[in-house]
């Protein structure tokens, strides 16, 4: 499959341009629910680089 060679910045690039290609076609519940999907998925990516104690959520 495509994405198993994708490092993680190319897949959320993929992701935020699969976005904006459908955001003219979806209502605002289905673009802030795709926003929300990804901000989550990248914080996900994003926030194992940093020790607990730098973190809003640790």
């Amino acid at each position: 499959m495509l994405q198993e060679n994708m490092t993680d910045k190319e897949l959320m690039l993929l992701k935020m341009k699969i976005i904006y290609a459908k955001a003219q076609s979806w209502g605002i519940e289905e673009l802030a629910l795709a926003l929300e999907h990804l901000s989550e998925d990248c914080w996900n990516k994003v926030s194992k680089n940093y020790p607990p104690s730098f973190r809003i959520d640790g």
